[in-house]
């Protein structure tokens, strides 16, 4: 019996994955069809949407479901078998995501030649078909193996892309993309407006009813938490996180954060070990995520370790500037109140935003907020 979920806007798409990554969270998130017995019976009601992919699209949210639950030998066997049967008559945004669900279960491996290999295979076909519409995801997740190694190159660069906007309102069909953006964000340690980012993905996630997108946002949100000294807040974060997907068994969107999340993952199983734990996760369940975090955290050191964890220490003048600056106050209008010198106000400031972490005075301020040097 298939799950009692809204379709009527499926077969009115036009894309079977908005042009996203991964067949299992794209148009929209599939966890509620991640078991075997209904993921069959799913196809059928979106035949139109499928286009005539069915094969190959169930292949692939097989071997995404397998993926997501850390069964990475079992879900590259099936990944192999859905490039194999790849064909002429395979829609692009299909055979796209046949190739990045096997690059990601080869870097969850640790298989970085075949990696590459897949990678280059993907660039090959986006230049032959002209694909170009996929370039931007594609480039997204080639950051991302490269964020894991702190590489604040690859951050930058990203960044720089001239499809990476901020905006208020992110839109779905950017979803992975704008993850990588957070990641690039905390890598260079401008942890304010990773919060502020991370924070709208939750949103977005939460809005769209997208399991897995929850899940990822708040990891991420917990281990920027953690990093910078919010212990309580981190564990209760990723508590939130591994509840929003343990239903499903998924691991993989925890574990695939290494050593940044695993310290937390430690913590967290004392906790619910406890027998005044009240809460929901399944000791068992988090002891596998833990498992698979220890396997990623030898490979990198996670996305936090740039982040200063010292305690930030301002001059009397440097929160003297701040708190103007807080209030809204120009360089000029503090060279007339304080009797310094616009140079020497000047200097102050950027002191403060160095120490800080920012390049502006709106961070600044909400930086030195969130820490209680100023109110």
């Amino acid at each position: 019996m298939l799950p009692n979920v809204n379709l009527s806007y499926l077969p009115q798409a036009s894309s079977i994955s908005m042009q996203l990554p991964y067949a299992h969270r794209s148009i929209r998130d599939y966890c509620e069809f991640s078991d075997e017995t209904v993921l069959g019976s799913f196809v059928g009601t979106v035949d139109l949407l499928l286009k005539n992919q069915h094969d190959v699209v169930i292949l692939e949210l097989r071997s995404g479901f397998l993926y997501e639950r850390s069964r990475l030998n079992e879900s590259l066997k099936i990944a192999l078998q859905t490039r194999t049967s790849v064909n002429d008559g395979t829609i692009d945004e299909v055979v796209f995501c046949s190739f990045i669900i096997l690059a990601s279960i080869y870097f969850a491996l640790g298989k970085e030649t075949l990696l590459a290999d897949v990678i280059e295979q993907t660039e090959e076909f986006i230049e032959k078909s002209g694909s170009h519409c996929f370039r931007p995801n594609f480039e997204a997740f080639k950051t991302k193996t490269l964020l894991v190694h702190n590489n604040k190159t690859a951050a930058k660069a990203w960044l720089d892309n001239y499809y990476i906007t901020e905006t208020e309102q992110l839109e779905l069909y950017k979803i992975f993309q704008h993850f990588t953006t957070a990641r690039a964000y905390i890598v260079l340690a401008q942890t304010d407006r990773a919060m502020r980012y991370i924070l709208k993905l939750k949103k977005l996630g939460t809005d769209f009813r997208r399991p897995l997108d929850i899940a990822e946002a708040s990891v991420l949100q917990a281990v920027l938490e953690w990093a910078l000294g919010y212990k309580k807040e981190a564990l209760d974060t990723l508590e939130e996180a591994l509840t929003a997907i343990q239903e499903y068994g998924f691991t993989r969107v925890i574990a695939d954060e290494g050593a940044a999340v695993l310290p937390i993952l430690k913590k967290l199983s004392k906790r619910i070990e406890n027998v005044d734990y009240q809460g929901d996760l399944d000791p068992f369940y988090v002891h596998s995520v833990c498992l698979s975090a220890y396997e990623q955290s030898k490979r990198h050191e996670g996305i936090t370790v740039n982040i200063n964890t010292k305690p930030v220490k301002l001059s009397k003048q440097q929160k003297k500037i701040l708190t103007f600056l807080s209030k809204g106050y120009k360089y000029t209008e503090i060279m007339e109140e304080t009797g310094l010198t616009i140079h020497t106000v000047k200097s102050h400031a950027s002191a403060a935003y160095a120490k800080l972490g920012v390049n502006n005075s709106r961070d600044a301020a909400l930086k030195a907020r969130e820490l209680g040097i100023i109110e």
